[in-house]
């Protein structure tokens, strides 16, 4: 995953995609210790955007809601 998003840095909005890939983690994957490390990265890479607002929301709700 971090070769993918190396590459493609600079020219896609990462900030979205990392969000999508924490949600899969998350929903799909049922793996949220890799969810909750997106969701990090998100918020320390990207402090500003809207992305990071959802992931910071999404990390203060209590487990499995």
């Amino acid at each position: 995953m971090n070769t993918m998003i190396e590459k493609f840095k600079g020219t896609v909005k990462l900030d979205k995609l990392l969000l999508d890939i924490a949600l899969i983690y998350k929903r799909e994957l049922k793996d949220t210790m890799k969810a909750k490390e997106t969701m990090q990265r998100i918020i320390k890479e990207y402090p500003n955007s809207q992305s990071a607002k959802t992931a910071k929301a999404l990390l203060e709700r209590p487990a499995g809601k």
